[in-house]
């Protein structure tokens, strides 16, 4: 009966111990990063759409954002490629791109950029202009 006893303390010591190991390493994960895009947009009316994708896990994530503001999140630490297309470029060009990377600021005047989160957020602007 004591052999018993002591297997199954045993037993239930083991079992517990891997439950915490295994919620202690799903705790650790990465949290995904945000990603805010936003465009140009007067009176209802929004100038461009932009493309954002991205490369994690083995799979391919692609995005169209075409209204005022999109919000993603992609995995910690990927490489995003942005790019966009104007929907009237005669009247209201492309202006460049403004970034604001974890309070690092910087500006694109390039169609399409390639870049990395910093820390966990991610604010871009596709800024179009009237002609």
């Amino acid at each position: 009966m004591f052999k018993r006893s002591v297997l199954v303390l045993l037993a239930v010591s083991l079992f517990s111990f891997g439950t915490v190991g295994t919620s202690l390493a799903a705790s650790h994960m990465a949290k995904p990063d945000k990603l805010v895009v936003k465009i140009t947009t007067t009176s209802g009316t929004t100038w461009g759409r932009v493309s954002v994708d991205w490369k994690a896990a083995g799979k391919t994530f692609m995005y169209t954002c075409r209204k005022k503001k999109c919000v993603y999140h992609p995995a910690h630490m990927v490489k995003l490629h942005l790019s966009e297309v104007a929907s009237s470029p005669s009247t209201w060009p492309f202006a460049g791109w403004s970034i604001d990377n974890s309070g690092h600021m910087s500006t694109k005047k390039k169609h399409k950029f390639s870049f990395e989160i910093m820390k966990s957020k991610a604010v871009i602007g596709a800024n179009y202009v009237l002609k």
